[in-house]
């Protein structure tokens, strides 16, 4: 398979252990110095090559994800957007309480 970044993913099986072939499965990044970060490495594709699943991600599945990550990314920036405001109007509260103190 290959993701957006332009990475490779392979499978192959070699020899036996136990009567059972043994599948091997890596990754062949798309430039010559890339080091193994798994930030860098979309999920569904990390999964895959560790073999927490038996097939490679489908482009249905990438696109999904894909647009789950977006979704996630808009809300989490409505909440933190929102955690600001709440935190300009506490402080704004918190001032004018202060300067009525003050005045007393």
């Amino acid at each position: 398979g290959k993701d957006a970044m332009g990475n490779k993913y392979y499978r192959w099986y070699e020899g036996a252990v136990q009567g059972e072939r043994v599948e091997r499965r890596e990754v062949k990044w798309h430039t010559a110095y890339m080091m193994y970060n798994p930030n860098e490495m979309h999920p569904l594709w990390r999964m895959w090559l560790r073999k927490l699943r038996d097939a490679p991600p489908s482009e249905q599945e990438m696109q999904q994800a894909l647009a789950k990550e977006g979704a996630l990314r808009h809300k989490v920036a409505e909440l933190d957007e929102a955690e600001r405001l709440r935190r300009l109007r506490q402080a704004a509260v918190g001032a004018q309480a202060a300067q009525g103190g003050a005045r007393a």
